[in-house]
């Protein structure tokens, strides 16, 4: 507990306690996970590493790059209309201890306040 202390105070004087510097909105994923909402970018890097992929090169010609962009800009507005029209988005292949996780993390978060604080963040590290 005593080596502890000073990690905790830290992040209770830099992240908590002073909203000025990091809001709470910010950092907190509290609400995201209950509605199943993402917890992280992973999506957007997704994207990006989905980008990078197609070039197969660090470098493409400028017509190869075109090409790219002009695909990715395709699947993006395809996804777009999805969206508007209410059409329902095909769904990701997500590996299945990863869906488990989330279920876990998800009924782990429904549990705070209802718990004690040190409960709570128990039952979130051992998570993995």
């Amino acid at each position: 507990r005593a080596d502890f202390e000073p990690i905790l105070e830290y992040v209770e004087s830099e992240w908590i306690f002073n909203p000025t510097v990091y809001p709470i909105e910010m950092w907190n994923v509290h609400s995201a996970v209950l509605s199943g909402s993402p917890r992280t970018n992973n999506y957007s890097e997704g994207s990006n590493n989905a980008l990078n992929n197609t070039a197969s090169s660090a470098h493409p010609s400028i017509p190869r790059l075109l090409e790219i962009l002009r695909t990715f800009n395709a699947k993006t507005d395809t996804m777009i209309l999805h969206i508007l029209t209410g059409k329902p988005l095909p769904p990701k292949k997500r590996k299945r201890v990863y869906v488990q996780l989330e279920e876990r993390v998800q009924k782990s978060v429904s549990f705070y306040g209802q718990i004690t604080n040190l409960m709570y963040c128990k039952n979130i590290g051992y998570l993995n």
